[in-house]
């Protein structure tokens, strides 16, 4: 038998270990956890390391865990079907959110929020931004009559009652009469269905700016929940 080679089959054989390594280069490792495509292997072995020293966060009703808190509170909604409150805390439900809040506060632990304003605390945001409306631009509204100062035009319409019974200011078209004007112009709105005042977040519309105010801290406190939800 003929033991000459061909240069061609010396070339072939000498790529062959070339060809093996580049195809060891293009291989990938995927974890088992996080599905994440790792490369080379010492790579791999290193990602495989930082998910032995992470800590897994367990179901306390069925004992399954997860790596990710956030998917832990996903998961488990399914537990607490019908009660769309769920705390981030202890992962307690509840049917109604002023349960929920009621029971958010023994997790607070003290804390709270300040109005910047007078120093008044509260325990959610959502109370503080319905309180910090009384200071904005840091108005003073003064009684012409004696004087008297008030944070809001609601609370100094209100102390103008008491200084006279006297109702000048009548609407022509129900008769019903008021002690100032502003009260009449606020009243002749239910006549002509005028609601000046709009959600930024829903069609609803308000004759009066305060309600509007009050209608607001109810969307801020839906999106509170549904933030702690996604955690």
């Amino acid at each position: 038998m003929c033991s000459l080679t061909s240069p061609s089959e010396t070339n072939l054989k000498s790529d062959q270990p070339k060809i093996i390594k580049k195809r060891e280069r293009k291989k990938t490792y995927v974890c088992d956890v996080c599905n994440k495509k790792c490369f080379p292997k010492s790579q791999y072995d290193k990602h495989c390391r930082d998910h032995e020293r992470e800590t897994f966060h367990a179901c306390k009703v069925c004992g399954e865990e997860f790596l990710l808190k956030s998917n832990l509170t996903k998961h488990f909604l399914s537990h607490t079907k019908g009660m769309p409150f769920v705390c981030d805390v202890c992962e307690k439900g509840f049917t109604q959110r002023y349960n929920f809040r009621k029971h958010y506060r023994v997790h607070l632990n003290g804390e709270s929020h300040a109005c910047s304003a007078c120093g008044k605390t509260f325990s959610f945001i959502t109370d503080l931004q319905k309180h910090f409306h009384i200071h904005r631009n840091n108005e003073i509204f003064e009684c012409n009559k004696c004087g008297k100062k008030f944070r809001s035009n609601c609370n100094l319409i209100k102390h103008y009652d008491s200084h006279s019974k006297e109702k000048p200011y009548v609407c022509h078209l129900c008769n019903k009469a008021f002690p100032l004007q502003s009260k009449l112009r606020s009243h002749f709105r239910c006549h002509v269905k005028d609601h000046p005042y709009t959600c930024n977040f829903c069609p609803k519309t308000f004759y009066y700016k305060l309600h509007l105010n009050t209608h607001h801290a109810i969307h801020s406190l839906e999106r509170r929940v549904k933030e702690l939800q996604s955690k």
